[in-house]
């Protein structure tokens, strides 16, 4: 458009000059000086006509020189253009991200919640299991020490003599006999464990730990002596139990619920600084364990967010 309203202008400046030319001729001016200025005239028509071309000349070469400017401004128009379309791109796949990060965290959050769920119930399950299998035990007890102390029927009772006995150190004898072989002295304290009689398994199974440090059920019989001091009561023991066993074998698969289980021990007895100690202890040193999720909720419950947010 440009160039073909820069061709019209030399046409426009040529009508001009011959309507210049003419002018004489229209008035009627015929004399020796019209003549000699008519003459004039001529000359400078030439020189305007020479002017004139080299305007239009000038003009063509400029309509030209902004046709290729035009060009590029076109090529970045379409750049532009294809770097809208590619930002328009790139937040849509933005936008989908992070749907799928937000879809991702409630799955996670709900699969934490239905596991720690299932674990409750199961704890549950498993508690009510040892109570009355404790109760069973005691029972039975109770009936074969009744039956064995009943005098028979038809027999006097013996006879009482006096016996004078004389003061010495008691020591302590083992639970079980030192010639029992690790898996026998294990099984055996592991039956005292489930028959209640926590003493025995307390003794029996300090007895495998300080014979058999180094086998692979010395964690287990660690965590025995903690659960033993569990079931007879003694939670003081029961906490420091489990922190030995947690201390002694770190790589235990054991370990993670013994520093569960001290940390909420102390938690019942009042130990907040202590209970929380462990707790954090327990999500630094096996972040991936169920025990983990747990201790992250119990500090939760007791306003603390652990760890902290970034």
């Amino acid at each position: 458009m440009k160039h073909n309203f820069f061709s019209k202008i030399p046409s426009a400046l040529a009508s001009a000059v011959v309507f210049v030319a003419l002018a004489p001729f229209i008035v009627g001016c015929e004399t020796a000086e019209s003549r000699k200025d008519l003459a004039l005239m001529q000359i400078q028509i030439t020189s305007i006509e020479e002017n004139v071309t080299a305007i239009s000349n000038q003009m063509r070469l400029q309509a030209d020189l902004i046709a290729n400017m035009e060009q590029p401004q076109t090529s970045i128009m379409t750049m532009t253009g294809q770097m809208e379309e590619f930002n328009a791109r790139a937040q849509m796949l933005t936008d989908q991200m992070q749907s799928l990060e937000q879809s991702f965290n409630e799955m996670t959050r709900s699969y934490r919640a239905e596991s720690l769920e299932r674990s409750a119930k199961m704890n549950l399950r498993l508690d009510r299991l040892e109570k009355e299998l404790v109760a069973l035990s005691i029972g039975t007890r109770e009936l074969v020490g009744q039956s064995a102390v009943a005098p028979l029927a038809g027999t006097a009772p013996p006879e009482e003599k006096a016996v004078i006995l004389r003061a010495e150190p008691v020591k302590e004898k083992p639970a079980f006999s030192p010639d029992l072989p690790p898996d026998e002295l294990y099984q055996k304290s592991y039956n005292a464990y489930l028959r209640g009689d926590f003493n025995k398994a307390i003794k029996g199974f300090g007895e495998y730990v300080e014979r058999y440090p180094s086998t692979s059920l010395a964690d287990n019989a660690a965590y025995w002596v903690g659960e033993s001091y569990y079931g007879k009561g003694d939670l003081p023991s029961a906490a420091k139990a489990m922190d030995r066993m947690a201390e002694k074998y770190p790589a235990s698969n054991k370990t993670p619920l013994a520093l569960l289980k001290s940390a909420r021990t102390l938690l019942d007895q009042g130990d907040n600084e202590g209970s929380v100690d462990r707790f954090k202890k327990l999500i630094d040193n096996y972040a991936t364990s169920d025990e983990a999720m747990q201790a992250t909720d119990q500090l939760l419950s007791l306003g603390i967010q652990y760890p902290p947010l970034p």
